[in-house]
């Protein structure tokens, strides 16, 4: 009987620092954990960096002349996009999942209503821009831009393959 008694001791003292100890890695592992907001703040510093590089990298590639400086600048102003504003729709995204199907259509509607109007900024943006330049710019803007689409186009495919082919809506079905 005392072996017995022994041995459920032992095994209740072994049970208890099992729970202690993965409480202790719990929370040391949610401490060193960065927040969202770091990461999305870094993130989206990262995003803003590569973003300057490619401008200049297009700005010599074109060669653009000092006459076209003031023009480039506009276009650039133009069309960058607004990280703060991305970087909020990601955190509606989790809001949008609590809202019913009529409203999520709604937010949709609208959204689809600020994406075409900024599109119709970057389309007016680049036809005053596209004015200035000689027809060898041209060409290498042709040819740069349909490779930024092509691109583009391979990257949003990329995201499709990471669930097999599924669609976000078949992949996070609700269990039933």
């Amino acid at each position: 009987m005392m072996k017995t008694m022994k041995s459920r001791l032992i095994l209740a003292a072994l049970a208890m620092s099992v729970c202690v100890t993965s409480a202790f890695a719990q929370t040391s592992a949610t401490a060193s954990r960065p927040d969202h907001a770091q990461m999305a703040e870094k993130m989206q510093k990262r995003m803003q960096e590569r973003m300057d590089k490619r401008r200049s990298m297009f700005h010599d590639q074109l060669k653009i002349t000092a006459e076209q400086e003031g023009a480039w600048k506009t276009f650039v102003d133009a069309t960058s996009h607004n990280m703060q504003m991305m970087m909020g729709e990601r955190a509606d995204h989790k809001a949008g999942e609590m809202m019913s199907a009529p409203a999520m259509m709604e937010k949709q509607i609208e959204r689809s209503k600020e994406h075409l109007a900024t599109m119709q900024k970057h389309f007016d943006a680049l036809k005053t821009f596209y004015a200035v330049l000689t027809p060898e710019q041209q060409k290498t803007f042709d040819h740069i831009h349909q490779r930024m689409h092509h691109r583009a186009k391979m990257m949003r495919m990329m995201g499709r393959d990471r669930h097999n082919g599924q669609h976000d809506m078949d992949h996070n079905m609700p269990k039933k």
